[in-house]
């Protein structure tokens, strides 16, 4: 696990928190785990999240949003499939941990 000091805590990510954070950095916009598994299914198992549900990738990137790596996105703009769905987009932060990730 890559240690980051947010605020003095130390923070600390998984290998699939990791790949939750380079999916995100690949789509390039706020997404939900729903548009990412249908949208981009081949980098979503690349990365090796369950295509067949969502609850995987979504729990990965809520765990992400708890920590402050990425971002959550709510409300009228972000609607999938005539849904409100929780988008998210990385931070600041979340890249700052993948790039001491991949040294």
């Amino acid at each position: 696990m890559e240690k980051i000091q947010k605020d003095k805590k130390e923070l600390s990510i998984t290998d699939k928190q990791k790949k939750g954070l380079e999916l995100l950095v690949l789509i390039g916009k706020p997404i939900c785990a729903k548009q990412a598994i249908t949208d981009y299914k081949e980098q979503v198992q690349e990365k090796g999240f369950d295509i067949a549900k969502i609850n995987g990738l979504n729990a990965t990137l809520a765990s992400l949003a708890s920590k402050g790596l990425v971002e959550k996105k709510t409300g009228s703009d972000y609607v999938y499939d005539n849904k409100l769905l929780t988008h998210y987009v990385i931070t600041e932060l979340g890249l700052e941990m993948l790039e001491k990730k991949s040294n």
